[in-house]
């Protein structure tokens, strides 16, 4: 199993790029499963930057015989450019 742990990405993004561009569909706990894999989501506790900056943590598990094609998949989806 991967664990990953992205900031400021919201589950509900990840999960529709996995349904949309990597073929998985959508359980009804939440998670997205594929061909050889299961991608999870569970929220973290926020990070605090300062009195008023709050950035939400989600964790992301992958687990199958292909996490690790679906773990590089969702690690560049996840990337986002500085602003």
């Amino acid at each position: 199993m991967k664990r990953l742990e992205l900031r400021n990405v919201p589950a509900k993004l990840i999960r529709g790029y996995l349904v949309s561009e990597f073929g998985g569909g959508e359980q009804p706990d939440g998670s997205v499963e594929g061909e050889g894999w299961v991608v999870r989501f569970e929220d973290g506790e926020p990070v605090r930057f300062g009195p008023h900056t709050v950035v939400p943590v989600l964790f992301v598990e992958i687990e199958g015989s292909e996490a690790g094609r679906a773990t590089a998949f969702v690690i560049r989806r996840s990337l986002r450019g500085g602003g």
